[in-house]
């Protein structure tokens, strides 16, 4: 399996490929909020608690469900991160 590098925060970061979001921002130490993610099952996504912002893409979306891919630029904190998350 060959790895992924993507940026969360300003920080590259090279993951196995089918690495979430979530589990990236993990090993860098962010502390993205969760309620409906387990580590014991498959990722769910319900509650959008964990939602991130990726560059290019209209709308936030879940870091539990979404795999990482080359040259993603992630963002895990931001005020409409923060609006959505409440």
């Amino acid at each position: 399996m060959s790895d992924v590098k993507l940026i969360i925060d300003g920080t590259e970061v090279s993951v196995p490929a089918g690495t979430t979001v979530l589990e990236a921002a993990r090993t860098l130490g962010c502390d993205i909020p969760t309620l409906c993610h387990n580590d014991e099952l498959k990722p769910y996504g319900s509650c959008f608690l964990c939602v991130v912002q990726i560059e290019g893409r209209p709308n936030l979306v879940p870091s539990c469900t979404t795999a990482c891919l080359d040259d993603m630029k992630v963002t895990t904190e931001n005020e409409d991160i923060k609006g959505a998350r409440k």
